[in-house]
Formats: C-alpha cells, sequence, structure tokens
C-alpha cells in the first residue's frame, strides 16, 4: 500500500524545531546550542561555569524495565538521586544533570534495582573500585 505524504511535512517538523529553539532559549538565556533536544546518547550544553549533561539509556538495553537509577561519581553514587525519566517516542530512559567543567566523571545505569549497565555511548570506560567491572566515564 503506498503511503501519501502530507504537503509541507518537512516544513511542518522544522517549524516545530525552531518552536522548541525559541521556548528552549527562553528557558536557559545564554545557551548557544539546543541540539541535545534532537540528538540521543550522551549530550552535553554549555551554562557559564557548568555543563548540562542529558543521558540517555535506549529501551533495548533495559528491556522491560519499570524503574532506572543513574548512581555516579556527582551524586556519590546514591542510587535514590537520580531517577530517569521514561521517554516513549525517543524509547529512552533519560536524566539531565548538572555538572562543574573540566572533569571526568565515573556512572552507571541500575535497572530496577538488580541489574547495573554501562552506557553505550559513554566517552570512555575505568575500573570499578569494587566488582571488577568497568564504570562508563563522561569527560565535560
Amino acid at each position: 500500500m503506498r503511503q501519501r505524504r502530507r504537503p509541507g511535512g518537512r516544513l511542518f517538523l522544522n517549524m516545530g524545531r525552531l518552536l522548541l529553539e525559541v521556548a528552549a532559549q527562553l528557558m536557559f538565556p545564554g545557551v548557544l546550542s539546543f541540539d541535545f533536544l534532537f540528538h540521543e546518547s550522551v549530550e552535553k550544553y554549555e551554562h557559564e561555569s557548568e555543563i548540562f549533561l542529558c543521558l540517555e539509556l535506549p529501551f533495548d538495553a533495559a528491556v522491560g524495565a519499570k524503574k532506572v537509577a543513574l548512581a555516579g561519581d556527582f551524586n556519590a553514587w546514591n542510587t535514590a538521586d537520580t531517577l530517569l525519566k521514561k521517554n516513549y517516542k525517543k524509547r529512552v530512559f533519560s536524566a539531565t544533570l548538572e555538572l562543574e567543567q573540566g572533569r571526568e566523571y565515573q556512572f552507571k545505569y541500575l535497572i530496577d534495582d538488580s541489574r547495573w549497565e554501562n552506557d553505550w555511548a559513554a566517552d570512555s570506560y575505568a575500573p570499578a573500585p569494587v566488582g571488577g567491572t568497568e564504570n562508563s566515564v563522561v569527560i565535560v
């Protein structure tokens, strides 16, 4: 069956992106780029001396998960501090953090309080101090 294209569909998408960028600019004055709103994985954007970091875990990495927590150097590895939200449209769990620039942070995802998972798009990986595994590393 042949699909019909709606006239002006691409224009509608571009206008939607423009409206989203304008709204984001109003919420975060001084931020130069809002491309993080349109990409998956680890995304960074700057505001003064802080970095806003958007971390996303694809549903494929957490099949059937009801809850995903983010633990790392930035929250003293507290698994209750940062819970990721489900984004059904992008099919990811996501969280945005405000971090100090010029540092490396180790982190992992905790799925349903029972299984640890690394970020598939991490900047690098480092040996974990316990457990004989690796942690994800993001460089900001």
